[in-house]
């Protein structure tokens, strides 16, 4: 995938109100996944099956239709899921959980305080 298709899925934002996900990373490689991983992945309904047999990501309105039906359930494990997919918080929690371990401040939640402050900023100056 070229750059800027790269660039133009990820400023892509559903015009349906009724849409739960934003898409801003490009898809994964389903091969690269342990195959635990892609299992696991199946039985959430996150990797499905094409009509020709072979394993693809699951679309933005099939995560939809999933995360609709767990609404009806008001399970809360599943809505506090829903939560995090909705506002991307399991990559932004991942991506700091990375930072720390590669910097390994001495005071990590200091860290992680300070991390979340300049998101802030940068988000409000963009």
């Amino acid at each position: 995938m070229s750059d800027e298709k790269k660039a133009e899925r990820s400023s892509t934002k559903s015009l349906d109100d009724d849409h739960f996900i934003e898409s801003k990373k490009e898809k994964m490689n389903i091969n690269d996944l342990h195959p635990e991983e892609r299992k696991r992945l199946r039985m959430l309904g996150l990797i499905t099956t094409n009509a020709d047999g072979e394993e693809q990501e699951a679309t933005d309105a099939q995560l939809d239709a999933i995360l609709q039906k767990t609404i009806q359930n008001e399970d809360p494990n599943v809505l506090a899921d829903k939560y995090m997919m909705k506002h991307g918080l399991y990559d932004s929690l991942k991506a700091l959980t990375t930072k720390i371990v590669l910097n390994r401040p001495a005071d990590p939640v200091g860290f992680m305080a300070n991390d979340l402050e300049q998101q802030i900023k940068d988000q409000a100056n963009s």
